[in-house]
């Protein structure tokens, strides 16, 4: 039996990561508007917790230690195969209550119905899990009624509920914690993981950078000095749409190129301009004419 040998496709170039998509508060608490509140309760657990929906899903309540404000997940639950265990913060308790608080109201209103219709209650009553809808465990938070509302919400394009994940991590960079500290709490497998966060709030490593301009030399006679405010023409946070360099535009300045965008020209540049294209057409005249000076 003859088997057919396909070329093996080696890429050139690495695969493009797509960027993590996140919401605002703004934009999260509109989503949330728009929700069922046992969505909203499941949205507001995957941003406190970091946790996948699909070990989110899975978390029991035997695993959930409000008084010692802990919890845990299973290994077989984990992408990681690792058993997981994560602090609970008072935000994470109050959403957990209110879950328990919803199970048992949605229990009583089963209950309520099979006595006014003169029938058994359910015996397969979902009692193990934390997140469940009238007694079934929750198969999928990523639905219809969650893209609906992130639509209403004003999110960005692309995201789904994997980016309440990015969204945790996100605030938790904006609000001071380390890269390691974020793998730690999002149990990530490697710090390669949360590398894709390391330009979120950069101001973090302002310790480290201030120790390489440690022994920076101080400027002898400035030529000129910056106001506190710095409300002046070399403000550092204006509109600077001139920047040359690579493809993600981050080497040098080129203020040709910033002004290149502006209605006026410069007059030495229009002066350079106009004396190059005539030089240009005289070039071209000479050739024309066979006139070539060696």
């Amino acid at each position: 039996m003859e088997v057919e040998h396909y070329p093996v496709v080696v890429p050139l170039f690495r695969p493009v990561v797509p960027e993590s998509i996140w919401l605002t508060p703004e934009v999260f608490g509109r989503t949330c508007d728009h929700l069922p509140w046992h969505l909203v309760l499941a949205a507001r657990a995957a941003v406190l917790l970091l946790l996948r929906m699909r070990t989110l899903l899975s978390l029991k309540w035997c695993f959930v230690f409000p008084k010692q404000k802990w919890a845990q997940v299973e290994r077989v639950h984990q992408k990681t195969k690792n058993l997981f265990g994560f602090a609970l913060t008072d935000p994470a308790i109050e959403v957990l209550r209110e879950l328990r608080a919803f199970q048992r109201q949605q229990w009583e209103d089963h209950v309520r119905r099979c006595a006014r219709l003169k029938i058994a209650t359910r015996q397969d009553w979902d009692t193990e899990h934390v997140f469940t809808w009238k007694g079934r465990k929750i198969d999928d938070c990523n639905t219809a009624a969650f893209q609906r509302a992130l639509r209403l919400a004003g999110a960005p394009e692309g995201a789904n509920w994997h980016s309440l994940r990015h969204t945790g991590a996100t605030w938790g960079r904006f609000g001071g914690l380390q890269l390691a500290d974020l793998q730690a709490v999002g149990g990530w497998r490697s710090i390669a993981s949360v590398q894709r966060y390391a330009h979120i709030a950069p101001q973090l490593l302002a310790p480290a950078s201030n120790l390489i301009a440690r022994d920076m030399p101080r400027l002898t006679n400035p030529s000129r000095t910056l106001s506190e405010d710095w409300d002046d023409p070399l403000d550092f946070g204006s509109d600077i749409r001139g920047i040359s360099g690579g493809a993600e535009g981050d080497r040098t300045l080129d203020l040709r190129i910033a002004n290149a965008n502006t209605t006026e020209t410069p007059p030495d540049m229009a002066s350079e301009n106009k004396r190059l294209q005539e030089t240009l057409e005289r070039l071209a005249g000479d050739a024309l004419r066979g006139i070539i000076w060696k």
